[in-house]
């Protein structure tokens, strides 16, 4: 993924596989695969420019 000035936006990427995993691992501790979800970072799916909003 790349932002306006042509470079990966790193920040932003990592934040979407964060939510991604964390929804993959509630359902799996929904259907009793797993007892606890690892993925309990707070706002560790949050998105922030290193540059502040545009």
């Amino acid at each position: 993924m790349q932002d306006a000035s042509g470079r990966g936006s790193r920040a932003g990427d990592a934040a979407k596989a964060y939510r991604l995993l964390k929804a993959i691992m509630n359902t799996a501790v929904e259907n009793k695969m797993i007892k606890p979800n690892p993925y309990q970072i707070k706002s560790g799916g949050k998105e922030e420019s290193p540059n502040g909003p545009r």
